[in-house]
C-alpha cells in the first residue's frame, strides 16, 4: 500500500446509526447505509474531492474565506504545479512577491468580496513601491490566476474572478509607474565569438540576420538585433546539448556575461 494510501481517512461504521462515516479534517461526514454500493461512491468522490482541495476542509458561502487563508490554499498549489525537473521554478518567487502587496492591503478581507477596485488599490501599491510597468502587469496577471484559480476550486464564485478580468494593463505613456531601460544590442565581438560554437543552422540565421541589418538598417536597428539575453539562451543551450568540446567554451562565454553585468550594475 501507498504512503498516500495510508494517510488516506478511512471508511467506517457509525455504531449507534448504522451508517457509514468517514472523518474529514475533524468533521464526521455521514456516507448513507454501511456496506452499501451507493455509500462506498459517495466515500470515493468525498475522498477525491479532499485531496484535489489539498487535503483541505471544502468551503461554503458562510465560511468567508479570507484573501491571506486563500492565499495559503494557493501556495499549496503553486508548489505543486510551478516546478520542472523536480525542482521549483522561478515562478514560485515571483508569485510570492506579487502577492505580499494584496496581503497587505486585503489579507483580512473575505476572498469573496475582492473587486476590481480592490486589485486596482493593489496595484497603485506597487507603483508607489517603485516597480517597473512591465512588472506591475505581470504581477496583477499573477493575482488573477490566484482568484482563477480559486473559483476553479469552488472558493469563492467565479463571478470574483470575472469581474478582475476588466481591470486593463497599464500601458506606456499612460502611467505613472516607471518603464524599464531599453535592452540594448549585443556585442559585435560576442556575436563573433559566439558563432564559432553554433551549430551550423544557428549561423546561418546570424548571419542573414546581419544581412538584413545591412541592407534595412533603420528597420534592423528597431526590431533585429540580438540582445545579450539572445546569446545567453543560445549558450545555456550549448551547454546543455551542444558537443562536448563546445560547452567549457560556452561556460566561459556565460561567465563573461554575468561578469560583465555585474560591472555595469556596480
Amino acid at each position: 500500500m501507498s504512503r498516500r494510501a495510508k494517510s488516506v481517512p478511512v471508511y467506517t461504521k457509525h455504531r449507534a446509526s448504522g451508517q457509514a462515516v468517514v472523518r474529514l479534517n475533524g468533521q464526521d461526514f455521514y456516507l448513507g447505509p454501511h456496506g452499501t454500493k451507493a455509500s462506498h461512491i459517495a466515500y470515493d468522490r468525498m475522498i477525491v474531492e479532499w485531496l484535489e482541495r489539498g487535503r483541505q476542509p471544502a468551503v461554503t458561502g458562510d465560511d468567508g474565506l479570507t484573501v491571506v487563508e486563500l492565499m495559503a490554499r494557493y501556495r499549496h498549489h503553486v508548489r505543486q504545479h510551478y516546478v520542472k525537473a523536480g525542482k521549483p521554478t522561478g515562478e514560485q518567487g515571483a508569485i510570492r512577491s506579487a502577492l505580499r502587496f494584496i496581503r497587505e492591503l486585503y489579507g483580512n478581507t473575505p476572498a469573496a468580496e475582492f473587486s476590481p477596485i480592490g486589485l486596482k488599490a493593489t496595484r497603485a501599491r506597487m507603483i508607489d513601491a517603485g516597480l517597473a510597468r512591465g512588472t506591475i502587469n505581470q504581477n496583477v496577471g499573477r493575482i488573477r490566476r490566484m482568484f482563477r484559480w480559486a473559483a476553479a476550486e469552488q472558493l469563492i464564485p467565479t463571478s470574483v474572478w470575472q469581474s478582475l478580468i476588466v481591470v486593463d494593463g497599464l500601458r506606456e505613456g499612460r502611467t505613472i509607474a516607471r518603464e524599464t531601460k531599453p535592452v540594448g544590442p549585443a556585442d559585435e565581438k560576442l556575436v563573433d565569438a559566439t558563432i564559432a560554437h553554433l551549430p551550423e543552422v544557428i549561423v546561418d540565421m546570424v548571419r542573414v540576420q546581419r544581412l538584413a541589418d545591412v541592407l534595412t538598417p533603420s528597420r534592423g536597428q528597431r526590431n533585429h538585433k540580438y540582445t545579450t539575453s539572445d546569446f545567453k539562451k543560445i549558450l545555456e543551450a550549448i551547454v546543455e546539448k551542444g558537443p562536448a568540446h563546445a560547452r567549457d567554451q560556452a561556460v566561459e562565454q556565460l561567465r563573461q556575461i554575468e561578469q560583465r553585468s555585474t560591472q555595469d550594475q556596480n
